[in-house]
């Protein structure tokens, strides 16, 4: 299978090294304290796989940075706002893994500050609910019921 060489040029987002990779981190409105990290990933896993040359772009349909290198016919590692990550079978950097996604077939490294399921922001804090015993229906603990105009506690 031919590699997928200058093809990522065709896309108005894009990039030719590493060192050019900040300009994407700024298209995905990264927040900034998240760019070394995520640098530094991405550095050890060109390191591991022993890459010559790297390539980046972003399409318009994603709010991620696609990457690939060498001769390579499809993309080896993504980057979101909140995580690195790469295929499962893609040699990777000694540290621990703290992402996954597809059942293990993606795993990855969450960027500070990030949660996962989040798209890289902050969780929704959980609220406490309690159903009415009228219409079990779940509303928020200590509030008036909208049925019975009740507070339920």
């Amino acid at each position: 299978m031919r590699g997928k060489g200058s093809t990522y040029r065709n896309y108005p987002i894009h990039g030719d090294s590493l060192a050019s990779i900040r300009e994407g981190f700024a298209e995905l409105a990264m927040p900034r304290e998240r760019w070394d990290e995520a640098y530094k990933l991405l550095s050890e896993v060109l390191e591991t796989n022993q890459v010559s040359v790297f390539r980046w772009y972003k399409t318009a349909g994603t709010n991620e940075l696609s990457c690939y290198w060498d001769d390579a016919s499809v993309n080896m590692v993504w980057v979101t706002a909140g995580d690195v990550h790469i295929a499962a079978d893609t040699p990777r950097p000694s540290r621990p893994t703290t992402w996954q996604k597809a059942g293990g077939s993606y795993v990855g490294w969450l960027l500070p500050g990030a949660h996962a399921g989040t798209g890289g922001g902050l969780r929704e804090p959980e609220i406490a609910g309690v159903l009415c015993p009228e219409t079990f229906v779940r509303n928020p603990l200590g509030t008036l019921c909208p049925t019975c105009e009740v507070i339920h506690g």
